[in-house]
């Protein structure tokens, strides 16, 4: 019998807090340094307060950017099967090129998320 059963009225209270990291790519998103400096520039309290906001915000900023970057992909992924279908003109390929680069480059993003 497991140790569980002996204790129906037990309940497991998971409050595992989880540490703030800073990811190393967020240095490279565009827009995290602006976010950053309009959240500091706005929070109030003590330092610590304010660091904690800041954490929050920035995971709540991540899971956005991270949103924003599938839905790019899937339109990148998209718009090469339209292409694909086209007539083979130099046009054409050109995009076609082109909007591979850029899914390749989403990719890379992700893969370093």
């Amino acid at each position: 019998m497991e140790w569980i059963n002996l204790f129906p009225e037990y309940t497991r209270v998971n409050k595992k807090k989880t540490r703030f990291r800073f990811k190393a790519w967020w240095a490279i998103e565009d827009s995290c340094e602006e976010e950053v400096k309009q959240l500091w520039e706005q929070s109030r309290g003590s330092i610590m307060v304010q660091l904690t906001s800041l954490g929050k915000f920035l995971q709540i900023w991540t899971m956005g950017i991270k949103k924003l970057r599938k839905d790019f992909s899937r339109r990148l992924l998209a718009r090469i099967e339209e292409l694909d279908a086209l007539e083979r003109t130099d046009e054409n390929l050109a995009e076609l090129i082109d909007t591979k680069i850029q899914l390749n480059w989403e990719i890379e993003k992700k893969e370093r998320y």
